[in-house]
């Protein structure tokens, strides 16, 4: 988990829950979610099809963004 971050990619779906737990529940019960986004401000989770690829970026900072 990265906090302050999100990961820059296609979102495929969005949902409102209570908390980031549900969210990532949510994600690894879909079978297309390989991450997510959760801002806790809104509740809004977003499933994306793409993670961080450690392979080309050891510390995925390509793909996080800073958030507040």
């Amino acid at each position: 988990m990265h906090w302050n971050k999100f990961l820059v990619g296609p979102v495929i779906e969005k949902h409102v829950t209570g908390d980031w737990m549900q969210c990532l529940v949510a994600c690894a019960t879909s079978n297309d979610c390989v991450s997510y986004n959760f801002q806790s401000r809104s509740g809004t989770c977003e499933f994306l099809k793409e993670g961080i690829d450690l392979g080309r970026n050891c510390h995925g900072r390509k793909f996080l963004q800073h958030s507040q």
